[in-house]
């Protein structure tokens, strides 16, 4: 039997995902579904590990950035920041 990772995220996540429009907010929650289901199978998503951190990525959803953080031990997928392309790194 496979364990589904857990899902969770910041009150800032959270926030800026409300405002997308639908085409872009089902776009990003398919992929966090499917980073979910197995985080080390996910050749068909932009994602990239993020320099000086560990265990954590950036994903690529169109204009949109999901920075998140695997958590192995607690079975914990946790989406830090979600932000456009120009205002996530800042």
């Amino acid at each position: 039997m496979k364990i589904m990772f857990d899902i969770r995220s910041s009150k800032g996540a959270g926030k800026y995902l409300k405002e997308l429009d639908r085409k872009t907010k089902d776009r990003i929650k398919k992929s966090l579904l499917e980073i979910a289901e197995d985080p080390n199978r996910t050749q068909n998503l932009d994602i990239k590990r993020l320099a000086g951190y560990e265990k954590s990525y950036r994903l690529r959803v169109g204009k949109c950035r999901v920075l998140f953080k695997v958590y192995d031990k607690e079975v914990v997928i946790f989406v830090f920041d979600l932000n456009s392309r120009g205002d996530i790194y800042k």
